[in-house]
């Protein structure tokens, strides 16, 4: 099949500052919505989609009242109302439907523009288009409809109650396809879609210390990703490298598909091999990575050399004594996936990660984007939506993902890493390649995501030696070679969370001395606000973070970590379930900067895991928290999360950010004085919603709401 390499984007502006408007599919209705009974049908189908504004808060009651007068309630949508369908056999629906601010959903409103905008391009007629149709229910009908307009569906989900279909129709088809399958009452969305696509020894140094030069402190400490298990998304694992091989040289335990495989957590490294795509296993003997993109992937996040499995100068990876869960979804030359477990276009993420998640994985790598050679690239996808949800059933797993290689380009950051709860990752140069660590590499994907959020959260380097697969487990290589783009900077993102996270459990914090009284499991979202909290800015960057080339910074574990005598030093909350309403009161918490400039930019850092938005979402946020820090030393000053002056410090004035689930204040290294910190639950349409709070720099914490969930760096 042939497959569309352009798609042209459109891009939604200054939305945010509208946030009663209804956006839906790209599509604002400011106008529809100040007449809505004029925009429904005279005769109203008794199974039509609508979009129902509320007066009341969204949440809980809100969906029960729409269950109640007679609507099957499909998605939230920013900031006051909700995709829904009529249910069959409802009473007077125009006078239930009066009681709502309500919009009968067109056809032409069931896709983006960007879809449309294809027809005006000159395209072979016979190339496919990839989409993706959202339904309320599957049917024979909808199905025959698709067939008939030309279209082929090429895969359905495994999951239940995931009503999505996989379609390619040829560029000559699409304009009668959008035609007839929008008229199907059941039929919500068709968005734009595509195949995974691969997004192809001083990282380890840089990432630790923020220099090629500098030390390997955090492995000097013994965290080498001990007890943390990462599995990988890729073309497989050439296993008998010398970075992954066992001493005796066995296999790991394989498990064909999706299925929950028996993982062997004795061995030194390959916990268990899930052979996704079978049609690769035995197409030659020892074939297992038969492209070698994997074996690169691995070595970068956990690699060890068996000679010296945890030192430095065996181009080792970010958590070297990490287990790995090796996920093969194979590959393939084709012109529509690279990957072709994933299927084109990817639909249904959820099988895949719930195998990882109940075989242990604490992390999700994946250096694959199935949006790169299309327009645009930054939506929020199918997959991208699997990821946030998977997250949000379980808080603890981290899904970590490259942001794409196609850079310069701004808002060239692609799926799935535009998702909200995954942590997006760019790719600085490396002195491997001759680089500078303090530069972006060019093709590292810009942001920001189309609904303005603010991706790729962070950069590592991209360019880097690390370990090379011959595909054949039975030759027993140790080979490496440099390779470059953000799949490699992945990976080494992961490996560095890994050793975060290691951090927690091992009960460093909050004393910076090893105590296991202290140790407790921490969630994906303090993970994430860790890192986030240490990233230093790229002086090679134009602009200070948050910027569109290096998100909020380049990694650095030195600064994101207390140690005993470091002058940097960290208070971090992680609270679960915390808000049900945006009733509730305010979190509340007082802490004191010393003034000590060496202790670095103090930052005050609030990341919540969000529940998932729907596939095609113009805004993704769901749950929104504010951030408000208050110096109250003086005369107050209030200071907004995400509202910063040209040199990157927080400012008076601005509003809350309503887009982002990640908000950060930040002040001078220098800042003396009291400050008080607030988190307001906003808007929890789809309750319970916690958060992780991180505070680095020289802070000394007074109180706070939960005085007796906190333990920080002072007895």
């Amino acid at each position: 099949m042939k497959t569309i390499l352009g798609i042209a984007m459109i891009l939604l502006l200054s939305f945010v500052s509208h946030a009663q408007n209804i956006i839906f599919n790209g599509i604002v209705l400011d106008e529809e919505i100040k007449a809505p009974l004029k925009a429904l049908p005279e005769k109203i189908p008794s199974e039509g989609i609508f979009i129902l504004q509320l007066d009341v808060a969204p949440g809980n009651e809100a969906k029960k009242l729409l269950e109640d007068s007679g609507f099957h309630v499909i998605a939230f949508i920013p900031k006051t109302s909700y995709l829904v369908q009529s249910k069959k056999g409802i009473e007077s629906p125009r006078k239930t439907l009066q009681k709502f601010n309500a919009l009968f959903v067109r056809p032409e409103w069931k896709y983006p523009p960007s879809i449309l905008n294809l027809l005006s391009f000159k395209i072979d007629p016979e190339q496919d288009i990839p989409l993706v149709i959202l339904s309320t229910r599957h049917s024979r009908k909808l199905e025959e409809i698709i067939q008939s307009a030309g279209g082929t569906i090429t895969n359905r989900p495994e999951t239940p109650f995931k009503e999505r279909l996989g379609v390619q129709a040829p560029f000559k088809n699409l304009q009668e396809l959008l035609k007839q399958v929008s008229a199907h009452p059941d039929v919500y969305s068709i968005i734009p879609a595509g195949g995974a696509r691969l997004l192809n020894d001083n990282a380890s140094a840089i990432i630790q210390s923020g220099s090629a030069g500098g030390s390997r402190g955090i492995w000097q400490k013994g965290l080498h990703g001990e007890n943390q298990t990462i599995a990988i998304l890729d073309t497989g694992l050439d296993f008998d490298s010398c970075y992954f091989a066992e001493d005796d040289k066995t296999s790991p335990p394989i498990s064909i598909g999706t299925a929950v495989g028996s993982p062997d957590y004795s061995r030194r490294k390959t916990v268990i091999y899930d052979l996704l795509y079978p049609p690769d296993y035995g197409c030659g003997t020892g074939d297992f990575d038969n492209h070698g993109h994997g074996t690169a992937v691995a070595g970068n996040a956990a690699g060890s050399h068996f000679t010296n499995p945890l030192g430095a100068g065996f181009y080792n990876g970010m958590a070297p004594a990490a287990k790995l869960i090796v996920q093969d979804a194979g590959y393939a030359t084709d012109n529509c996936a690279d990957l072709p477990a994933l299927g084109c276009p990817v639909i249904d993420l959820t099988p895949i990660l719930d195998q990882a998640v109940m075989q242990g994985a604490n992390f999700h790598n994946n250096s694959w984007g199935d949006r790169e050679n299309y327009f645009p690239q930054n939506t929020y996808t199918a997959p991208t939506a699997d990821m946030d949800e998977v997250i949000w059933r379980n808080p603890e797993f981290l899904i970590v993902c490259a942001a794409g290689n196609g850079g310069p380009r701004n808002n060239s950051v692609g799926s799935p890493s535009v998702g909200k709860n995954v942590l997006s990752v760019g790719a600085a140069q490396s002195p491997t390649n001759g680089g500078n660590a303090d530069s972006i590499a060019s093709f590292s994907s810009r942001g920001w995501a189309a609904d303005g959020r603010i991706k790729p959260d962070l950069t590592d380097p991209g360019q880097t030696r690390t370990s090379r697969g011959d595909n054949n487990i039975n030759s027993n290589n140790c080979a490496t070679y440099v390779i470059q783009g953000t799949s490699m900077a992945s990976p080494v993102a992961c490996g560095a969370a890994a050793l975060v996270r290691q951090y927690y459990t091992e009960g460093w914090y909050p004393d910076g001395m090893q105590n296991p009284t202290d140790a407790f499991t921490p969630s994906a979202a303090l993970i994430k606000a860790t890192l986030l909290n240490g990233a230093v800015d790229m002086t090679g960057v134009a602009g200070a973070p948050p910027n569109q080339t290096e998100g909020w910074g380049r990694v650095h574990l030195e600064n994101s970590l207390f140690f005993a005598g470091d002058a940097r030093k960290i208070i971090a909350v992680d609270e679960r379930d915390f808000f049900t309403t945006n009733t509730q009161p305010a979190y509340f918490a007082e802490f004191e900067a010393g003034g000590n400039a060496s202790g670095g930019q103090i930052k005050i850092t609030l990341v919540w895991t969000d529940y998932p938005a729907n596939p095609g979402a113009s805004i993704a946020l769901v749950n929104d928290l504010d951030l408000l820090v208050t110096d109250v030393s003086t005369t107050p000053v209030l200071l907004h999360g995400n509202h910063f002056d040209a040199d990157g410090f927080s400012i008076s004035g601005g509003s809350a950010d309503t887009i982002n689930n990640v908000e950060m204040v930040i002040l001078p290294a220098d800042a003396t004085g009291i400050y008080q910190i607030e988190i307001i639950p906003s808007l929890i349409p789809e309750p319970p919603q916690g958060f992780a709070l991180v505070i680095g720099g020289d802070v000394q914490l007074i109180t706070n709401s939960r005085i007796d969930r906190w333990r920080f760096y002072q007895r």
